[in-house]
């Protein structure tokens, strides 16, 4: 996905710092954007209203990411097998707490109230999230992992848009090039490809108790080759397509916890 790397408040290279008790409205681009090296920042007790675009992104560059896979390059089987990230040149143990993020999107449709990207150790927690086109909270890569999403209440999102959920993961990581002889006549064996998996996302995703509502088929959507998301208590309310109308409740079922290990990659 592209982006302007742009904000109502902008980091580089910080360490620490915290945006809070703040109000965003109608800004025309993202609200914040942590760009690049971050570390241990907090965002948290902001309301945020009719962003142009997103409310928080927290994206890496991709300088920092090994072989990057895109639509253009996707066929293209790795070269460099290293587990983890290039360089230091990414966000890692942020923060994105208590935040009230409603109508994002107004001129950016490819937009989310968080969006994570090239990042490691991402938590969003305890934030009301509603009124995006597109999701309320996206992983857009599985470059680092170790995100925790959890406590949120997500509901009427994807409002411009069907393919997508409230709550949504992209993969396109070093393994999805050898995803199959109908995209790659040379990819390797399933077992390969598990062995590429755990490349770029070197700590499980977990997805843990949100309330989710969605006014189509699913709730927390893992497309295109996501790796290692982990929903755990997961309860959502979605309503289906030809459904008499009135919604169901899928829980999964708790399996391990929603506290994240020692970070194995910084």
């Amino acid at each position: 996905m592209r982006l302007a790397r742009a904000g109502a408040v902008h980091t580089r290279n910080t360490e620490g710092i915290a945006v809070s008790d703040s109000a965003f409205e109608e800004v025309g681009r993202n609200g914040v954007f942590l760009d690049g090296y971050n570390k241990g920042d907090v965002i948290t007790r902001n309301r945020f209203s009719r962003s142009g675009a997103s409310d928080v992104q927290v994206v890496g560059s991709r300088n920092a990411v090994r072989d990057p896979s895109t639509w253009s390059s996707m066929v293209n089987p790795p070269t460099d097998l290293s587990p983890g990230p290039k360089s230091e040149d990414y966000p890692r143990d942020i923060t994105v707490s208590y935040n009230s993020m409603a109508d994002m999107g107004r001129f950016e449709k490819q937009s989310a109230g968080v969006n994570i990207c090239m990042s490691s150790r991402v938590t969003v927690s305890h934030n009301t999230v509603h009124g995006s086109p597109r999701s309320g909270v996206n992983v857009n890569d599985g470059t680092w992992g170790g995100h925790l999403i959890e406590y949120n209440d997500v509901f009427d999102c994807v409002k411009e848009t069907s393919d997508h959920g409230p709550v949504n993961a992209w993969g396109r990581d070093r393994y999805w090039p050898i995803a199959g002889p109908n995209l790659n006549p040379d990819a390797g064996s399933d077992a390969y490809q598990r062995q590429l998996s755990q490349l770029d996302v070197v700590q499980p995703i977990t997805i843990s108790n949100n309330r989710i509502w969605h006014n189509s088929e699913w709730a927390v959507d893992l497309d295109d080759g996501s790796t290692r998301p982990t929903p755990t208590r997961a309860g959502s309310t979605s309503r289906s397509t030809g459904s008499s109308g009135r919604p169901s409740m899928p829980t999964a079922a708790a399996a391990g916890t929603s506290r994240r290990s020692t970070p194995s990659v910084a």
